[in-house]
């Protein structure tokens, strides 16, 4: 079974030469009829590009694409891109993929290059995905302005703000029919050459079902500033993302028990990040741990180095009462203290999520050993589904608040040490719904495996874990709260 895919069209009507062109295309794509936006006069790219992309968020299917009129398509087009929605599901494909780098790799028989750029010729995405996109838009007073100059623009602009590339396809199967005057200013702008010719391409079945799989080398291709957006301009719409992020107030919460040299890691990682304006609670569990802590942040004002509240206390014994005296609304990162953040820029990937409308995130990790974690998207059970939402976790502080006390505490009455991160995120998540929790496929975090309950476990804390768990996944569920 494919899957279902819809085209809509951005029609130029009062351009020369694109009634024309606007007819090739529909006879290249063929059924299903696509949707037509038409322009009579020149509009605002506030104005078309928003109708285009509010179509598309309400649309019942599983990929729409959205064209130029200018253009032409490879053969078996809708097909094609089935067969992509197949490869990538869930996922932003840019569908023009004709850069330099781009036309290297699909030579050397590559199928998927990964880049923030998106091109106006041609682009798909899940309708949620579009309705993000719009949210993103609408929620930017530089982006309503529409001095920008495309929706591909904003399209580009908000993959770097989530730190999610899209998938540009190889070799590009939507290409400008150079017949057609240039839209962008001159003829020889060089997404208008065919730099990848479909039948230079004979190796590929572009309708084969394995013709766009997912290869294991897939090559990352950094955000590129686009040479037609005025460099002014896109240092104010940088200005005013800054001054978004800079507003949210994040407390990172961690506790720490035998290991003073991770937890000096940890406390550096967060010290270095470029998002500024935290609170880090660290919870040192024994002398030795404390006093690493506050050699780690050396005076910081932001770091808060403190004791158990008793000396065995186990994990939530001492989390839940910093996450309960906060405000509902706050954001709280949960970083274990012998873990460390993974780059500079992960409490701002974070925020970017809860400035969007998000309540609780996770994401990726790495293992000691350089191998990616098994953090994946959550569905909408989490309770009854595979343990996926992991290292790096954040949720508002009402989330939590509004849990039942019991869900925390173990079989024998006493706050959990076992299983504590599945009581945790299992209860934002059915707290918060699929709507506003978001997975942050990017890793921001590394585990320190070597301390791990897997590694040094007895057998009898184990069969003590694993009963916990069952009593975990049994617990009543939650259902999502309209607001904190």
């Amino acid at each position: 079974m494919y899957p279902r895919v819809v085209i809509g069209i951005m029609h130029a009507a009062f351009a020369e030469g694109r009634r024309e062109s606007l007819k090739r295309l529909l006879a290249q794509i063929g059924a299903p009829i696509p949707y037509i936006s038409a322009s009579m006069r020149p509009e605002p790219v506030f104005v078309y590009g928003r109708r285009m992309w509010r179509w598309a968020s309400e649309q019942d299917a599983d990929l729409v694409g959205v064209l130029n009129d200018d253009v032409r398509v490879c053969p078996d087009f809708v097909e094609t891109l089935s067969s992509m929605c197949k490869a990538v599901p869930g996922e932003v494909i840019g569908l023009s993929a004709t850069g330099v780098e781009a036309c290297l790799y699909a030579k050397a028989g590559h199928n998927w290059v990964r880049s923030y750029n998106l091109t106006g010729q041609g682009y798909a995405a899940p309708p949620k995905v579009f309705a993000e996109m719009l949210s993103f838009w609408e929620s930017s007073a530089f982006f309503r302005s529409g001095r920008h100059n495309a929706d591909d623009t904003v399209g580009s602009q908000w993959l770097y703000d989530v730190q999610k590339p899209a998938w540009l396809s190889l070799p590009a199967i939507v290409q400008h029919d150079t017949a057609v005057a240039s839209s962008v200013g001159h003829a020889d702008h060089p997404h208008r050459a065919s730099l990848v010719s479909w039948e230079d391409l004979p190796r590929l079945d572009l309708t084969a079902p394995k013709a766009w799989r997912v290869k294991d080398v897939v090559y990352h291709v950094p955000w590129l500033e686009n040479p037609w957006f005025p460099t002014a301009l896109l240092d104010e719409w940088r200005r005013e993302r800054r001054a978004l992020v800079a507003k949210t107030h994040v407390t990172i919460t961690s506790t720490n028990r035998g290991d003073p040299a991770g937890a000096a890691r940890c406390i550096r990682s967060v010290r270095e990040q470029r998002h500024a304006h935290f609170t880090h609670l660290f919870v040192a569990l024994g002398e030795d741990v404390e006093e690493a802590a506050r050699r780690a942040a050396a005076g910081d004002e932001r770091v808060v180095v403190q004791g158990p509240s008793s000396p065995d206390a186990p994990t939530l014994a001492n989390l839940l009462p910093l996450w309960r005296r906060l405000p509902p609304g706050e954001v709280v990162v949960w970083l274990d203290g012998d873990d460390q953040l993974a780059t500079g820029r992960a409490l701002e990937a974070v925020v970017r999520h809860h400035e969007q409308g998000k309540w609780v995130t996770y994401g990726q990790f790495l293992w000691g050993d350089g191998a990616v974690g098994f953090a994946s998207q959550a569905g909408s059970a989490p309770r009854e589904e595979p343990w996926c939402a992991t290292h790096l976790r954040s949720f508002r502080a009402g989330l939590v608040q509004r849990m039942r006390d019991e869900d925390f505490r173990e079989a024998g009455g006493g706050y959990a040490g076992f299983v504590a991160d599945q009581r945790v995120m299992i209860g934002v998540l059915e707290l918060a719904g699929q709507g506003r929790s978001a997975f942050v496929p990017q890793v921001l975090c590394l585990y320190n495996h070597e301390n791990s309950f897997e590694l040094h476990g007895a057998p009898a804390e184990k069969k003590r874990e694993f009963d916990e768990l069952v009593r975990v996944r049994s617990m009543p569920r939650y259902s999502p709260l309209g607001e904190l």
